[in-house]
């Protein structure tokens, strides 16, 4: 099991969404600042953690040194989440975190660098293009959407298209274990645009996926979990 220290925005954030942090192989433990970061982490030694640029009691060169220059905690990630206006180029340069992420947090960036930094099976990650179709859009056209990861009742996914919460997809797309799936959907999360993709994120929600296509993705989704 993978421990993972994060602080009360971070973990707002994930609370309720479908993604590995949320996963029965990871254990999360939610920190009101830098300094109970450390508490916690000299009792459970965590695999990753993610904290803000500054909290009142300690900054987050700081909390990095502490941890770097101790051999009993060192061995861990640490994601950075830095707001605009604390973005400073210096201080990045000298802070000796693994990553860092800018605030407001687009989740699916939040959730690549997790899992590169944990080395762990992406059990709901999945990044495949698949074509999808507004209903009852006029003059409707097939469009490319790419996955960024998937669960037994919805994806996550980007694309060019823009759409608004409520629409209605045709979607199809084909599992790495060759099961072809393909269901309507409802677009019910909008996240905005991502930079590093430019393109906007969506959530779905499928309508109606057939009873066969669910147990497909499912044991999709079991089998990345036990690599």
């Amino acid at each position: 099991m993978k421990k993972i220290i994060c602080d009360e925005y971070v973990y707002s954030l994930i609370r309720n969404e479908h993604s590995f942090l949320k996963s029965f192989h990871i254990k999360l433990f939610k920190s009101a600042s830098n300094e109970e970061t450390i508490r916690i982490h000299k009792i459970e030694k965590a695999d990753l953690i993610v904290s803000c640029f500054d909290t009142p009691e300690m900054s987050a060169e700081k909390l990095c040194n502490v941890i770097r220059d101790n051999k009993d905690l060192c061995n861990v990630a640490i994601i950075i989440i830095c707001p605009e206006d604390t973005w400073d180029e210096m201080r990045i340069s000298q802070c000796r975190a693994n990553a860092f992420v800018r605030a407001p947090v687009q989740l699916p960036i939040l959730m690549s660098k997790s899992q590169q930094l944990l080395h762990v099976a992406k059990r709901e990650f999945f990044m495949v293009p698949f074509g999808a179709q507004v209903e009852k859009e006029i003059d409707a056209k097939p469009f490319l959407c790419f996955s960024i990861n998937i669960s037994a009742s919805g994806m996550l996914f980007y694309t060019d298209k823009i759409m608004k919460q409520g629409d209605i997809l045709f979607c199809a797309f084909i599992l790495p274990n060759q099961s072809h799936i393909s269901t309507k959907a409802e677009i019910v999360r909008t996240a905005g645009k991502a930079k590093e993709h430019e393109a906007h994120l969506y959530g779905m929600k499928y309508i109606d996926l057939s009873h066969e296509s669910r147990l497909a993705i499912e044991k999709f989704i079991e089998g990345r979990a036990q690599q």
